[in-house]
């Protein structure tokens, strides 16, 4: 009984594959993933799915400087080696071990440390949970968040671009939003 109807918008040679998501391609590899699980009942194991840094947007990386620093004093949050003299200077970026297997570690590129992914998940989560709390039009509020984790997660963090995202529709909008700095910055996220 129920029909769906699917258009072509590009030229479609016969016998040529035709590819769909099933979860939104600004999921990081995580939430994708399990969504995956949950509703369509299949493991994927794509490139993108088994790039750690999800084919250079890293969408689900985080900076190690930033784990490091906010993770001082907190045993069992960093693991293998985790010395944390360095006071968090390490330029790395931190990505899934094994993107596909659920419940893994993340490790630094760089440093090569281990840091759980009870942390990071928990970072998102936290990040998420003060998301929904503020809004999308609350223009105070989204830069707060943005400069409160911008050492946390990678600027590409699909977290960070949704915050980005909601100020590119605010910059520009009102006369109360559309100083030089909020323009320039209105950019600066598009690119």
């Amino acid at each position: 009984g129920t029909v769906m109807e699917c258009r072509a918008t590009v030229l479609i040679k016969r016998g040529e594959e035709i590819l769909d998501h099933y979860v939104s391609p600004l999921e990081n590899t995580h939430k994708r993933i399990e969504s995956l699980r949950v509703g369509w009942h299949f493991d994927c194991s794509c490139p993108r799915c088994s790039d750690p840094s999800e084919l250079g947007t890293h969408l689900g990386s985080y900076q190690c400087a930033g784990l490091l620093t906010r993770m001082q004093g907190h045993s069992g949050a960093i693991r293998a080696g985790a010395d944390l003299a360095d006071n968090g200077t390490c330029p790395g970026v931190v990505m899934a071990t094994c993107p596909t297997a659920s419940g893994t570690d993340d490790t630094c590129y760089s440093c090569a440390r281990v840091v759980t992914r009870e942390l990071v998940a928990g970072l998102s989560q936290e990040l998420e949970e003060m998301l929904a709390m503020t809004g999308k039009y609350d223009c105070p509020g989204l830069q707060f968040l943005l400069q409160m984790y911008e050492k946390l997660f990678h600027p590409t963090h699909n977290l960070m671009v949704t915050i980005k995202r909601y100020l590119i529709y605010i910059y520009g909008h009102s006369k109360v939003n559309s100083s030089e700095e909020d323009l320039v910055k209105k950019m600066k996220y598009c690119e």
